[in-house]
């Protein structure tokens, strides 16, 4: 991970990653748009991984 990077996973029930990303904060604030129209239903996990720590949020898709 380089200088301020911040990386994104979307991890499923099984644990598997889904959906993998890099970003580059913008005035200390990341925001991205997921696509998760070829996902199936269900409950997953988004990680995200930054320089001071991680943050694990539950995502349901309807």
């Amino acid at each position: 991970m380089g200088t301020g990077e911040v990386q994104l996973q979307l991890l499923n029930t099984l644990g598997q990653v889904v959906l993998k990303r890099t970003l580059q904060p913008r005035a200390g604030t990341v925001r991205e748009q997921l696509d998760l129209t070829h996902l199936p239903t269900g409950v997953y996990s988004v990680r995200v991984f930054t320089k001071q720590g991680t943050v694990v949020k539950r995502l349901v898709r309807e």
